[in-house]
């Protein structure tokens, strides 16, 4: 659990502002959110741990690959879709 709870972080923090974003926030939870030990050896590897996924595609590329034109919600849309019934899914 101790080595998981750093890479969800190092990966956010990691598409966020980088490998040196990441390793900074490691540094400054060590000892409080992950362990010492976890963190030293994350900060020594992180180049290689890390790398390619500051290159995976920002959220703006998947909306750019979605078809057609963009569908807005009012606030009365938007609440509606927020309360989906619960239950199995049935398709036609």
């Amino acid at each position: 659990m101790l080595v998981i709870t750093l890479a969800q972080d190092a990966l956010l923090f990691c598409r966020l502002g980088g490998v040196s974003s990441a390793i900074s926030v490691a540094r400054e939870r060590k000892g409080t959110n992950y362990a010492p030990p976890i963190v030293d050896c994350f900060c020594a590897h992180a180049a290689q741990l890390l790398m390619g996924l500051e290159d995976q595609p920002s959220w703006q590329t998947v909306m750019d690959l979605e078809p057609g034109e963009p569908q807005w919600l009012d606030e009365a849309q938007f609440d509606t879709a927020c309360r989906a019934k619960s239950g199995p899914l049935h398709l036609n």
